[in-house]
């Protein structure tokens, strides 16, 4: 293999593997059953709960099956259901460990292509593809891609082929004595940086399975006690309207606030408190980051233009349609200012 070759493989974009987690979300909301966000949901059916209870007798007259406990268990369910993590506290947690293992993982294949770069330095063309594949190169592509087992193929051939082949690269005083350590080191990295991403993308997957289960829970319970209310009010039109989503979901998006909300970290992955997030048409409308990372702005329905700031960092602009009634899930990551820049700054003052 060249080392132009060698080199566009480095070049190789290692964007194009699909985030299970996101897949996971994605199909979960394609066939979830209950209408608007999960937000909604829990809040027409608290409202619908609570007017079960209004109503209690003529559900209790209808079946014994309904009782005052029955009401007071459904919106305690509701509540308990909606302390869950939600599936974008569990996507974002996930994705930190994923950018940490993707930056190991992007740092091992930088190295790697040093190796290549001492075989193809060492051996003759007729050897080099074969010490090559010795190496790992045939596991490259697929670890640039993000396989992690790949990558843990690729680190393991290539810390043998050291061992095996180490003295002849020093001795030709084309790699490093120190490399193998190096090399080793950052696997060892990688390694255990690769355990803590797969217990945490285990335990958010079982975290976004047992979010869904319990909205698919409270809407089933939902609309039973619904579907025996269009029984006992299929003379009472009015009345009825109190036990239907579509109009609790007229309700809900009209009483509840809209805007956007979510959390605020850095490139490495740490929560930033005191970013201050506000309106850039009305500056009178804005909020700080918590010492989490939270925030939550209000703005009514239609565009917004969001500026996002702090100290070090560089700002962030958006803009974003708000929905009547829904406050919008919006992370945001901030850059530090570059360091050529912040001494520009200085000399400027």
């Amino acid at each position: 293999m060249s080392k132009q070759r060698a080199g566009r493989e480095a070049a190789a974009p290692t964007t194009k593997s699909v985030n299970p987690l996101d897949e996971l979300v994605k199909n979960i909301n394609q066939q979830r059953r209950y209408t608007g966000t999960q937000q909604n949901l829990y809040t027409y059916s608290k409202q619908g709960w609570e007017n079960y209870g209004v109503h209690l007798p003529d559900f209790t007259g209808y079946s014994e099956f309904y009782t005052a406990e029955l009401g007071v268990n459904a919106i305690k369910y509701i509540e308990e259901t909606e302390q869950l993590p939600s599936f974008e506290a569990l996507q974002a947690g996930h994705t930190v460990e994923r950018d940490k293992l993707i930056s190991y993982n992007s740092t091992v294949l930088g190295n790697w292509q040093k190796l290549a770069d001492f075989i193809n330095k060492t051996f003759g063309l007729s050897e080099r593809p074969s010490m090559l594949k010795a190496a790992g190169h045939d596991y490259y592509a697929d670890a640039s891609n993000h396989s992690w087992d790949k990558t843990a193929k690729l680190i393991n051939m290539a810390n043998t082929f050291m061992r095996e082949y180490g003295d002849t690269l020093r001795n030709n005083k084309v790699m490093p004595a120190d490399f193998p350590d190096q090399f080793k080191a950052s696997g060892d990295v990688f390694t255990a940086q690769r355990s803590v991403f797969l217990a945490k993308e285990r335990d958010a997957k079982q975290g976004i399975l047992d979010k869904s289960a319990a909205n698919d829970a409270v809407y089933a319970a939902l609309s039973d006690m619904f579907k025996s209310a269009a029984r006992i009010y299929r003379n009472d039109k009015v009345t009825l309207q109190q036990f239907t989503v579509t109009r609790l979901m007229k309700e809900v998006r009209g009483n509840s606030p809209s805007g956007i909300k979510g959390r605020i970290q850095d490139s490495a992955g740490q929560y930033l408190a005191n970013v201050l997030v506000s309106d850039s048409n009305d500056p009178s409308r804005s909020v700080l980051s918590d010492a989490d990372g939270r925030y939550e702005l209000k703005h009514p329905s239609g565009m917004m233009s969001v500026s996002v700031s702090l100290d070090g960092f560089v700002p962030v602009e958006l803009e974003r349609k708000i929905s009547v009634g829904t406050m919008h899930r919006q992370n945001f990551v901030l850059n530090p200012v570059p360091v050529q820049v912040q001494a520009s700054e200085e000399e400027a003052a």
